[in-house]
């Protein structure tokens, strides 16, 4: 049963940052590289850059030609193709000389003074020049202070990835459900209160993340639509002391895991039902839940 943790303590005690390894990182590229790079893609997309690196308080955006999937830990842009087609703003960054492995402890952390931590100022809002990066396939901004995001993300058609949790966002609703081609959508650690019946337009999204929200005074309904996303394979739900799930929740036939933690749905009886009749589901995180799965995996017809 939801026992009133505060959001902020189960984010400390089940989401600790883990330490950074020299090997997950990019060197900083020279201003040679930069330079390169920048020729390759449009002006629009460059003073979209421009402009979030000024929202930011930074100088400047890296850039790099990487393969889509790099996954790096603070504010840089993926080139492929002369396009931006990745881009990650994170509140802060190490950097460091991935040569000299005496920076890093045994645990993975800095100890050597030229291990500089740069911590910027969180960013507060999404310029609406964001919408000149059409090609943007992935966009991570978790960890910043976002209570909204601007209408110009909905030009985003090619985007695949929106990664927007440890923001203060309070509603799944225009213009994230406009961006139809998403297939992975978190945003975990918001404050999410209201969720928009137009989410059932992503009907490719594979995988779904949202919750806490403490402080709501009635319950969270999932609208009826969540049925239509058809092709969801894994589903996290957090911190909820009251969440109404529709009986369309077991149209989720692609559904093989699903997490929730400190959720209280109104009608348990009938959710442990739908969990226990999803005809794919292999895995189910439960704690400190009202309903429960039985554990047994369907055999396939």
């Amino acid at each position: 049963m939801y026992n009133g943790r505060r959001a902020d303590d189960v984010y400390i005690a089940r989401h600790k940052r883990p330490p950074v390894k020299p090997r997950e990182l990019i060197p900083v590229p020279s201003e040679e590289h930069t330079t390169k790079e920048l020729q390759q893609i449009p002006a629009s997309e460059r003073h979209a850059l421009d402009a979030i690196a000024a929202t930011a308080g930074l100088d400047t955006i890296s850039y790099f030609s990487q393969d889509i999937k790099t996954r790096t830990f603070d504010r840089r842009a993926i080139i492929r193709n002369g396009h931006v087609v990745a881009l990650f703003i994170l509140p802060d960054y190490y950097v460091i000389d991935p040569e000299r492995s005496d920076s890093w402890d045994e645990n993975g952390n800095p100890e050597r003074d030229d291990v500089v931590y740069l911590a910027n100022k969180r960013l507060g809002r999404l310029p609406p020049e964001i919408g000149n990066l059409q090609y943007l396939e992935v966009l991570d901004a978790h960890w910043n202070e976002l209570a909204s995001v601007p209408p110009e993300l909905a030009k985003l058609r090619s985007l695949k990835e929106l990664r927007i949790s440890s923001n203060n966002l309070e509603a799944i609703d225009a213009p994230i459900t406009k961006l139809v081609k998403l297939t992975n959508l978190d945003m975990s650690f918001n404050s999410i209160k209201a969720i928009s019946p137009d989410i059932g337009i992503l009907v490719d999204l594979e995988r779904l993340k949202f919750g806490d929200s403490f402080d709501m005074g009635k319950p969270l309904r999932l609208p009826e639509t969540i049925g239509n996303l058809v092709k969801l394979r894994y589903l996290s739900i957090e911190n909820y002391p009251a969440l109404d799930v529709p009986a369309a929740f077991g149209r989720l036939a692609s559904l093989e895991e699903i997490d929730m933690y400190y959720v209280n749905v109104t009608r348990p009886d009938e959710m442990t039902t739908i969990i226990n009749n999803l005809p794919s589901i292999k895995k189910a995180g439960l704690s400190h839940c009202n309903f429960s799965w039985s554990g047994k995996i369907k055999a396939k017809p």
